[in-house]
This record gives structure tokens, C-alpha cells and sequence, in this order.
């Protein structure tokens, strides 16, 4: 990893779309600093189950 910025391409990832776009530029910027698809592909995937779990209303009544 280096501390050069480049523009992370955006049609890769599957994070959830109605996040705010800060949110969603942020994610794939840090997404993006991993070398590894794999690693990339797990992050993404918890961050995505992460917004789902907090958009439940079931879990918002706790």
C-alpha cells in the first residue's frame, strides 16, 4: 500500500446503495487499499450485512 491516491473503480464493489454517497466513497476507498480480491470481496460483504442488520426494524426495537 502506498499513500498515493487513486480513484477506486466503482462498478466492482456491491455495498448498498442508499448510503449516502460520503458513505459509499469512503467504503471503496478503503475497500480499494487491499491488494487482495479476497480480501476485498469479505470486507465487503460484512460492511453489507453490517447496513443490513442496522436498516431491520427488528433490531431497531431491541
Amino acid at each position: 500500500m502506498t499513500g498515493e491516491l487513486v480513484e477506486a473503480p466503482r462498478g466492482d464493489l456491491a455495498l448498498p446503495l442508499d448510503l449516502p454517497p460520503i458513505i459509499l466513497d469512503l467504503a471503496r476507498a478503503w475497500l480499494w487499499s487491499y491488494d487482495s480480491p479476497n480480501t476485498r470481496e469479505a470486507y465487503e460483504r460484512n460492511i453489507r450485512r453490517w447496513f443490513e442488520f442496522c436498516a431491520d426494524d427488528d433490531n431497531r426495537r431491541q
